[in-house]
């Protein structure tokens, strides 16, 4: 998938959340969150995946793309947040 098509999908994606209700949003970012605890060592694999063949980038850019147990469960906990306001 290309930047352009991921960025349309993005858009598209963002118009139906839209039109979601108050209940179903709640639910879909506390699905969000389990399933990013739950997927977790399938998302740290990939990411250090990534982070292997970004040889190019900067130490500062590495650092801030890489993920952790704890920064997983830190988007766990912001899903949370925003489900409870």
């Amino acid at each position: 998938m290309t930047v352009t098509e991921m960025a349309r999908r993005a858009k598209e994606t963002s118009l139906r959340l839209q039109s979601l209700t108050e209940e179903q949003r709640v639910k879909a970012l506390q699905a969000l969150g389990s399933g990013l605890v739950k997927n977790s060592k399938i998302i740290l694999d990939e990411n250090a995946k990534d982070l292997a063949a970004s040889s190019s980038l900067s130490k500062a850019m590495i650092d801030r793309l890489t993920l952790t147990e704890k920064s997983i469960l830190g988007l766990k906990e912001m899903c949370d947040s925003i489900a409870s306001q």
